[in-house]
């Protein structure tokens, strides 16, 4: 298990290890993010979602209520958060503890 004096210290030199190698592959050409060496983009054709902003522009309230969900989502969102927080270590059964016997 890692201690605090182990995360105080491995966290800042991973951090300085990432960024020393970043600045090598940029050095190096190694990064392809410059600018110049992006393809031209490609026009969007906004003939095809032209109604659904217009109708957006016009009642935005109707149209975010006329979406369809299944009858099952907010029960699917219930049961996900349900497992999600039940994984906390708060809620999770310390055995370690309990099954330990001391001589005192």
């Amino acid at each position: 298990m890692l201690t605090f004096v182990t995360l105080v210290v491995a966290w800042p030199l991973m951090l300085i290890a990432v960024k020393c190698a970043s600045v090598l592959l940029r050095m190096r050409g190694g990064s392809q993010r410059a600018y110049g060496d992006e393809p031209p983009g490609n026009a969007f054709d906004v003939s095809t979602i032209s109604p659904q902003i217009q109708r957006v522009r016009r009642n935005f309230v109707a149209v975010a209520h006329s979406r369809v969900r299944p009858a099952s989502y907010r029960s699917g969102l219930l049961a996900s958060t349900r497992r999600i927080v039940t994984r906390f270590s708060y809620f999770q059964d310390k055995h370690d503890h309990e099954t330990e016997t001391h001589p005192w």
